[in-house]
Formats: C-alpha cells, structure tokens, sequence
C-alpha cells in the first residue's frame, strides 16, 4: 500500500526544486549568454552561406575569364584578316567576306563588351561578399569577448547556489525514501507530459488537468488509499 501523503510531500519538494532551478536559468547573466550564443551561431550560419555564395560567384568568374579570353583571341584573327584585306586592291576584295568579317567583328565586340561588364559585376560582388564576412567575423569576434566575460560570471551565480541546489536534492532524495520505484518511474513519466503527476480530487473533479470525473471513477479515487490514475 503506498503512502499517499508521502507521494505528495515528493512533489512538493520536486516542485521546489523545479522552482530553485529555474530561477538559477532565468537570470540576467544566462539570458544574455544564451543570446549571444544564439548571434554566434546565427552569425557562423551567415558566414556559410556567404562563403557558398561566394565559391558559386569565382566559379562564374573563372568561366567568364575564359571566355573573355577565348573572345579576345577570335578578335585578334578577324583583326588579322581585317588587316590583310584592306591592303587588298577594291578589285580584289571579296565584298560579301568583307561583310561577314565586319558584322563577325562586331558581335565579337559586343560579346567581349558584354563579358567584362559581368567579370566587373562579380568582382565587385565577391568584394561585397568578403566585406561582409569580415564585418560579421569582428562582430562574432566582439560576442565571444562578451560571452566568455559573462560566462566567468555565470559560473561563479552558479556556483554560489549550489549549495542550496544540492540540499535540495538532497531533500528531494530523502522524500523518495519509502516510495516503491516503480511509483516513482510512473510519477517522472507523467511528469515528462505535466507538470504536476500527483493531484487531490475536489468535488469529483481532478485538480490537476480540472476535469470533471464520472461519479463511479470518483467514488473510486475518494474510497482508495492507493494512486489512481
């Protein structure tokens, strides 16, 4: 027959200590560390994801690069050819070849025009890109300065209260004494799903979830010395 009281006085002094450490996690100090710990991370993301960005964008301009050679070597032949034949006689000439080698000069022209606008677009982007990695890298750099100061505090709130937090579970222990382990594996069950395991019945409705009990289920609960759940 478990001892019903007993179970509860557990509670209490679980509750207690539940109360003591979440008091200890909710100071100022540990807040402001989980913030900061929170912007690192966020921040080492940012960083990843600019660096990714950045590897795409010198991919783009090694391709571009190439092209803008290979551009500026078919505009050296055609330049050859342009030359070979205006030192040609007009009766020599080829007027349709003459054309093409004209119109061909240009659209290489054109292209290479096209190409160095996008070399100098990406360059400035991977400028921008790193820019913004060293500013996040001496913002990070300010955060972890931040954090490591407010950490030595932390543990030395901590540590001032773990005198009391050890007498607590200490007291929570003693309180176990009695209490069959399998009551108490069932208490730290439901406890994972409320808060409160333990609760009193009060006219026929549980105190714990306020839900109102069929009669036959109260009678039962109010005439048991055992716990009904």
């Amino acid at each position: 027959m478990e001892n019903l009281q007993q179970l509860w006085q557990y509670q209490q002094v679980d509750m207690e200590l539940d109360a003591y450490k979440r008091k200890i996690q909710d100071t100022p100090t540990r807040k402001q560390l989980v913030k900061l710990k929170r912007f690192m991370q966020n921040s080492q993301g940012k960083i990843s994801d600019a660096e990714s960005k950045a590897v795409v964008k010198q991919n783009a301009l090694t391709e571009l690069n190439a092209q803008s050679k290979k551009l500026m070597e078919e505009m050296e032949e055609v330049s050859k050819d342009i030359g070979y034949y205006s030192e040609c006689d007009d009766s020599e000439l080829d007027q349709k070849l003459v054309q093409e080698l004209v119109k061909n000069s240009e659209k290489i022209s054109d292209a290479a025009t096209h190409v160095r606008a996008e070399i100098a677009k990406i360059r400035e982007e991977i400028l921008q890109t790193d820019k913004l990695i060293r500013e996040i890298l001496l913002k990070m750099r300010t955060a972890k300065a931040e954090y490591d100061q407010l950490k030595v505090q932390y543990d030395k709130e901590v540590a001032a209260g773990s005198g009391e937090l050890k007498e607590l579970e200490e007291k929570l222990e003693q309180a176990g004494q009695g209490i069959s382990g399998e009551v108490l594996d069932e208490y730290r069950r439901i406890k994972g799903i409320r808060p409160t395991p333990v609760a009193v019945l009060r006219d026929n409705r549980c105190d714990g979830c306020k839900i109102q009990l069929p009669s036959g289920v109260a009678s039962s609960v109010a005439n048991s010395d055992k716990l009904v759940h």
